[in-house]
């Protein structure tokens, strides 16, 4: 089945449905089993996520990845606090964020003790979809907009949908998660106004600037001439202010509670179809309204308490607990160097670590690494292994001080002092006038306890 699809069934149906929730990434999103496998296509060798990670011993897709990183990056993207991070760091979460959907989709699909019932989904299906898009074509018009092929498509991806909501509604109480009856009613309330809409035509008379007064007796007489029988979308287009609608003839599609008043949610969302409403107070006048129609499509209450638990664990930090004590059962490797470096160098696996780097290195050819690399080798005392690191470095990229500075510090801890100090004046040649690296050459001197040396770079950053 395709991920991408089944990611955007549920971000439909929590945007259509479930509009008051704030749903956590692994309740808003998902994907069938079958992309957690090598795709079927043919895939890029050199693209993110190729052959990266394995679960339960087989490879995740490339889409995957991608999908997760195309999330990441909106989740995200707008976050200070993020900006300060390195690659390593974002792409480690990045990591976490695809073994935890991939967990979740395996244990839902696979090893979770849950059913759910054709007629479950075909009236899931019915009530959420059909009557969500009635007004723009049905199923058809939702399968076009998201790009499945087929109702069975639909079909499955819903499927999926109810048994992750099943079971994970049912345990969110053993892991102490709740909801209070004033949590849920304010929640069930704004879900009940969020999915109801109402359609029709509005006639808006403003009071800024004749008052109050003047603009309620207005719309008393255009009321009275509607009633009279004289065509709505006639007298709209002559007298309404609204400049959005009046052209249409004061059309008013498909509209939620909260946008205008809770004197006009009040009168027209209790009013029943093919009513003409009076004169109702609006934020800056009044509206007359002819309803023609109101649609609801929200849950009944212990469906939405249901929905309302999964999204609460899934933002707790239960939904982690969760996740250790199954992965616990779950064989997850990590292939890609430079997703597994990382997460040995956190781990203070520096050993591990400075292989991985250099392998990440040899596949990328990114400098990063290498440097990464000399770091570990530093920290180990592998001084053999630092300056063969920082000669590579030396051979794609002469120029780079750092290079030259981290080898002459191998070299002075083998005692190599005079090879050590010719590469330090090396180092200040490369260095010129760029401040940046003076200091990394002075702290050098200092580290290696050349002080006179350290003081003669020091004067000559003071001096500029």
């Amino acid at each position: 089945m395709n991920g991408k699809k089944t990611s955007i069934l549920i971000i439909a149906i929590s945007v259509i449905v479930i509009l008051s929730i704030g749903a956590a990434v692994y309740f808003s999103s998902s994907s069938s089993t079958k992309k957690t496998e090598v795709s079927t296509n043919k895939e890029d060798p050199e693209g993110f996520g190729y052959q990266a990670l394995k679960i339960n011993g087989k490879f995740v897709s490339q889409d995957i990845f991608t999908e997760e990183r195309n999330k990441f990056f909106e989740k995200w993207s707008r976050n200070a606090e993020m900006l300060y991070k390195t690659d390593e760091e974002r792409n480690d979460m990045l990591l976490d964020e695809v073994i935890k959907r991939v967990i979740i989709e395996d244990f839902i699909n696979n090893k979770a003790d849950v059913q759910v019932t054709k007629v479950e989904v075909d009236d899931y299906i019915k009530k959420y979809i059909d009557l969500a898009y009635a007004s723009q074509g049905g199923l058809k018009a939702y399968m076009e907009g998201m790009g499945f092929k087929s109702e069975e498509e639909v079909y499955k991806n819903t499927e999926f949908y109810l048994k992750r909501l099943k079971y994970f509604s049912s345990i969110a109480n053993k892991y102490g998660v709740s909801i209070s009856d004033s949590e849920f009613n304010e929640k069930f309330t704004k879900h009940k106004q969020d999915s109801t809409l109402a359609s029709g035509k509005r006639i808006h008379i403003s009071a800024k600037e004749r008052g109050d007064a003047e603009a309620l007796k207005i719309a008393n007489d255009i009321y009275t001439r509607l009633k009279n029988g004289e065509d709505f979308a006639a007298v709209a287009k002559e007298k309404s202010e609204d400049e959005e609608s009046k052209s249409t003839g004061g059309s008013m599609q498909n509209i939620t509670g909260g946008i205008y008043s809770k004197e006009f949610d009040q009168a027209v969302f209790n009013a029943s179809p093919g009513t003409l409403i009076p004169p109702v107070k609006n934020m800056s006048g009044y509206d007359i309204v002819y309803l023609e129609k109101i649609v609801t499509s929200y849950h009944r209450e212990n469906e939405y308490k249901n929905i309302l638990l999964m999204q609460k664990f899934g933002e707790s930090d239960k939904l982690n607990t969760w996740l250790e004590e199954v992965k616990k059962s779950i064989p997850i490797e990590i292939i890609d160097p430079s997703f597994k470096a990382y997460r040995q160098f956190k781990s203070n696996d520096l050993k591990g670590a400075s292989v991985s780097y250099k392998q990440a290195y040899d596949k990328t050819k990114f400098e990063l690494f290498l440097q990464k690399a000399s770091e570990c080798y530093k920290k180990l005392g592998d001084w053999d292994k630092v300056i063969e690191m920082n000669d590579i470095g030396l051979d794609v990229s002469p120029e780079n001080v750092e290079y030259s500075i981290n080898k002459a510090e191998g070299l002075y801890k083998k005692q190599q002092t005079d090879d050590a100090k010719s590469l330090m004046k090396k180092a200040e040649k490369k260095a010129g006038d760029n401040v940046y690296y003076k200091q990394l050459i002075s702290q050098m001197y200092t580290n290696l306890g050349l002080k006179e040396d350290a003081d003669r770079i020091q004067k000559e950053i003071n001096s500029k």
